[in-house]
């Protein structure tokens, strides 16, 4: 049996072939370690990593992303979306100082102020 420690590298490189499918004993071989070694550390590392909640997305499968498409210059963007024909109306009868309409202020025009003069 070894008595030198485990390195972080032969760790992590233990744990790697592991995960892409390696039986132990070609780890072993790899590390120049003993089989039981060997298993003793990756599931002693096992345990370790399962407690930790951080690295769970780490281990997962990584998952397949769907194709993205780029469009072609010149062609048509369609959009599942139409502009209202009333939105330059609807921009204009929003208050132009959200501070204003925040704190409650009268619409332009409608002040008491405004209400006197005219």
């Amino acid at each position: 049996m070894s008595t030198r420690g485990w390195t972080f590298d032969e760790l992590a490189r233990a744990i790697g072939l592991r995960a892409m499918g390696e039986d132990y004993t070609d780890i072993a071989l790899r590390l120049n370690r003993p089989r039981l070694e060997v298993v003793r550390q990756v599931g002693a590392a096992r345990s370790l990593i399962r407690a930790e909640m951080w690295i769970q997305p780490l281990l997962a499968e990584p998952r397949r992303e769907e194709p993205v498409e780029v469009p072609v210059p010149g062609t048509p963007v369609l959009r599942p979306y139409r502009v209202r024909p009333d939105i330059d109306e609807l921009a204009a009868m929003t208050a132009r100082d959200n501070t204003a309409a925040l704190m409650g202020d009268p619409a332009p025009g409608r002040s008491a102020l405004e209400r006197k003069r005219s």
